[in-house]
């Protein structure tokens, strides 16, 4: 009987063994799913749905980020783009050629400067229209 009792301990041992690595496995998955949600939630935050630039928010984090970072010996740049008459291609052509005009020039800006530079959109009265870059030389 004293073997019999010691085999069912040593099997529920075992059990309770695999059965907290497996939990342990399980909250790993969990774990990795939310980190992977946050970041893809994080990045919807930050960046335009239709240009894909930086928020307007975000872009002010970054350049008051990089005002501070200023040492004298590094120039900032800062670029504002305003498309002239807007309103009339939207009213002319629609919306829809718009948000495309400004989805384009966007991906044109981003892909003309560097790595460590960003785009954003800005708000205000000509927040459809109006995107922004830094750069640090």
């Amino acid at each position: 009987m004293t073997a019999l009792l010691a085999t069912l301990a040593a099997a529920a041992a075992t059990g309770l063994v695999v059965a907290a690595a497996t939990v342990r496995l399980a909250s790993a998955r969990v774990a990795r799913r939310y980190e992977s949600a946050l970041a893809v939630a994080r990045h919807e935050a930050e960046h335009d749905g239709l240009t894909g630039a930086l928020t307007c928010t975000a872009f002010a984090r970054e350049l008051t980020s990089r005002i501070a970072a200023v040492d004298g010996r590094r120039p900032l740049a800062l670029l504002a783009i305003d498309v002239d008459g807007f309103g009339h291609v939207n009213k002319l052509r629609g919306h829809a050629v718009g948000d495309e005009l400004l989805a384009q020039l966007a991906r044109t800006v981003a892909r003309v400067i560097r790595h460590e530079d960003v785009v954003g959109r800005l708000g205000g009265p000509a927040a459809r229209r109006t995107l922004a870059a830094t750069f640090a030389t």
